[in-house]
C-alpha cells in the first residue's frame, strides 16, 4: 500500500522551512509505528540540526522502504531542486557527519 505526500504538501512543507531560512531534504525512514503492510516512510532532515522530523504516516506511507526512497528523490529533485548530492549533505549534517552549507551555484 502506498500513500505518497503529494507534490502540493511537499511544496507547503518547502515554504515554511524558508520562512525559517533552513534548508531541509526529504528522507526515507522505516516507520515509528508498526503498521501492516507498511513498511517505508518520510521524514525531513533538517540542515544541521540532530535527527529528522517524521511525516505522519497519514499523509506518506509506503509499502516497502525502496518506494520510499524513490519517492523522497523525487520530491527533493522536483519540489526541492537539490541534486543528489546537495540532499546527501543536509542529510549527513544531522547526523553530525560534516556541516551544511549551501554553496553558490
Amino acid at each position: 500500500m502506498n500513500h505518497p505526500l503529494t507534490d502540493r504538501r511537499a511544496e507547503a512543507y518547502a515554504h515554511v522551512w524558508a520562512e525559517k531560512k533552513k534548508a531541509f531534504a526529504f528522507v526515507a525512514v522505516l516507520p515509528a509505528e508498526k503498521v501492516d503492510g507498511i513498511n517505508g516512510a518520510l521524514g525531513m532532515a533538517i540542515a544541521n540540526e540532530r535527527g529528522y522530523m517524521p511525516i505522519p504516516l497519514g499523509w506518506a506511507a509506503y509499502a516497502n522502504f525502496e518506494a520510499a526512497s524513490d519517492h523522497a528523490e523525487h520530491l527533493n529533485e522536483t519540489v526541492l531542486k537539490l541534486d543528489n548530492d546537495e540532499a546527501f549533505k543536509i542529510i549527513a549534517s544531522t547526523m553530525g557527519g560534516m556541516f551544511y552549507t549551501k554553496e553558490a551555484k
